[in-house]
C-alpha cells in the first residue's frame, strides 16, 4: 500500500525545488507522475514556515511596533538563500544574462529589491473587511494580512510551475522528470488549481476592495509572460526556466500588493 508520502510525491517535489541537476538527474522519471500535489504541498509548508518565522523574529528582537528589520532579515534569507535559493540563483542568471559582472549585479538587485519589501511589509491590523459567515471557522483568515500573503506566494510559485509547461513542453528527452510532471497536471488541472487560489485570494485579500483582483492578476501574468521569455531565451522549458519564474512570480506578487495597498492607489 502507497503511504501518504508516496501519493503526495513529496521526495521528487523536494528534489526538483532544491536539489542539484545531478541529484535530479537521477530520480527516475516515472516517480515525477503527479508531482505536483507534492509542489503544492511543500509550498503550503513552506509558506506556514514562513509565517512562524516572521512572528518568531518579531517578537524575539522586540522590535517597536512597525518596524520589521529581523523579519526582513530572517525571511529574506530563508528565502533566496534556503529554500528557493536555486530559484534566485537562476533568476539572476535570467536577469543578468551576458557576463559574470551582470548576473553579479542582477543577484544584487534581487536581494535588495526583496529584503526592501518585506522591510515594509506590515500586518495592516488596522484595514477593515467584511467579516466571515458563522458557519466557517476563523482560522480560514488569519487575522493578520501579512499572514495570509506569506501563505498564498508560495501556492501560486508552485502554480507557475504547473501552467508553464502546458504553454511550452518540455522535451522528453532532455527532460524526462519535468515532462512526466507535465504530463500528469494537465491544461485542466492547473485550471482548477489556479481557479482555487483565485477564490482564495480574493477572500484572503479583501480588505483592498476591488484593487485584490490586480494582485493574482499580475501574478498570472508575470508567470505566463516571464516564464515564456525565459523558455525562449533558454531554448526550451527547463527546470532553470520554472524556478526562476516561481520565484519571480511571487516577487511580482509582493511589489503588487504593496502598489495597491496604498489607499492613493485606489
Amino acid at each position: 500500500m502507497l503511504s501518504m508520502i508516496d501519493l503526495l510525491r513529496l521526495g521528487p517535489a523536494w528534489t526538483f525545488l532544491t536539489c542539484s541537476e545531478e541529484r535530479l538527474a537521477g530520480v527516475d522519471a516515472a516517480r515525477f507522475d503527479r508531482a505536483w500535489l507534492g509542489l503544492l504541498a511543500i509550498s503550503l509548508a513552506w509558506g506556514a514556515a514562513s509565517v512562524g518565522l516572521w512572528h518568531l523574529s518579531y517578537h524575539v528582537c522586540r522590535e517597536p511596533a512597525g518596524f520589521y528589520v529581523a523579519p526582513a532579515i530572517v525571511l529574506g534569507a530563508a528565502w533566496l538563500l534556503g529554500f528557493y535559493g536555486r530559484a534566485a540563483g537562476a533568476l539572476a542568471s535570467f536577469l543578468g544574462a551576458g557576463g559574470e559582472s551582470r548576473r553579479s549585479l542582477a543577484s544584487s538587485v534581487l536581494v535588495v529589491t526583496f529584503m526592501l519589501v518585506l522591510l515594509v511589509l506590515g500586518p495592516d491590523w488596522h484595514r477593515q473587511e467584511p467579516a466571515l459567515p458563522g458557519w466557517l471557522p476563523g482560522w480560514l483568515r488569519p487575522a493578520s494580512k501579512i499572514d495570509r500573503l506569506l501563505l498564498l506566494l508560495p501556492m501560486w510559485g508552485a502554480w507557475t510551475c504547473m501552467i508553464l509547461p502546458q504553454f511550452s513542453r518540455p522535451d522528453p528527452a532532455r527532460e524526462p522528470q519535468l515532462a512526466a510532471m507535465a504530463c500528469s497536471g494537465g491544461p485542466l488541472t492547473a485550471a482548477i488549481v489556479m481557479g482555487a487560489l483565485l477564490a482564495i485570494s480574493i477572500g484572503a485579500l479583501a480588505f483592498l476592495p476591488w484593487a485584490q483582483l490586480a494582485i493574482p492578476g499580475v501574478g498570472i501574468a508575470t508567470a505566463l509572460l516571464g516564464g515564456l521569455a525565459m523558455a525562449r531565451a533558454a531554448g526550451g522549458m527547463n527546470r532553470s526556466v520554472l524556478l526562476a519564474a516561481n520565484l519571480l512570480t511571487q516577487l511580482a506578487m509582493l511589489l503588487t500588493y504593496l502598489a495597491v495597498r496604498d489607499p492613493r492607489f485606489w
